[in-house]
């Protein structure tokens, strides 16, 4: 939600005087600060997110057991420090960012493609622009989100050591790592569930979105 305000926000913002469309560089900037707002929003959900899914693959005495995710985010804050909540937070922005420009951009060039080829302001345009925008959005995303995931579930493994608690891998760190051992590959796994879960919700979530929006400009229309 974060994403979709700021990136409309943003472009009303800097929309013409005469309505002609944005430049490519006002849409990049548009893109980005929403996906700084949304990384930055997101983050300790997503850390969350990934401690439960992996805290039974580790041994029972590196477990951290979130009951759930509001225990979860008292745990981390109480034993951690604030500064937990940013934990993997490079990494998250730059997946945010890609994010907002795969999905965001890609979408409203090829509605707007569609509708100057004819065809009408339905959902059926917005079905296909948001399916082909799900397709580039996984490829674009999904080194960031190996990347992300392996940065934030290795926390617990070398979280303490001897007694002494160690510094989380950076990104650039687990990039190289990734590559060194795995391969370009590497990059890309996990490249169809992410597709399977992302494709119905951005389908969904572009749909409902359209709809919103021209409720709002009607009765924007009216109020004026």
């Amino acid at each position: 939600m974060a994403r979709f305000a700021v990136y409309d926000l943003a472009k009303d913002a800097m929309r013409h005087s005469d309505s002609s469309n944005l430049t490519g560089k006002e849409v990049a900037v548009a893109a980005l600060l929403s996906g700084i707002a949304g990384g930055v929003a997101g983050n300790p959900a997503e850390i969350l997110n990934v401690r439960m899914q992996n805290d039974q693959a580790l041994p029972r005495h590196l477990r951290r057991n979130y009951r759930n995710a509001i225990h979860g985010l008292v745990s981390m804050v109480r034993t951690e420090g604030l500064r937990s909540l940013t934990i993997g937070l490079a990494p998250s922005l730059v997946r945010a960012t890609l994010a907002t420009a795969s999905q965001f951009v890609s979408y409203d060039i090829l509605k707007e493609r569609m509708l100057r080829a004819g065809y009408p302001d339905t959902v059926s345009v917005h079905f296909a622009a948001s399916f082909v925008a799900g397709l580039i959005a996984t490829t674009v995303c999904s080194p960031a989100d190996v990347i992300k995931s392996r940065t934030m579930a290795a926390l617990r493994n070398q979280s303490v050591k001897g007694g002494q608690r160690l510094k989380a891998p950076s990104m650039w760190h687990t990039c190289s790592f990734i590559y060194r051992n795995e391969g370009m590959r590497a990059f890309f796994k996990g490249w169809v569930p992410s597709y399977a879960r992302l494709c119905p919700q951005l389908v969904i979530t572009f749909i409902i979105y359209e709809k919103l929006r021209k409720i709002y400009f009607v009765r924007h229309s009216k109020q004026l």
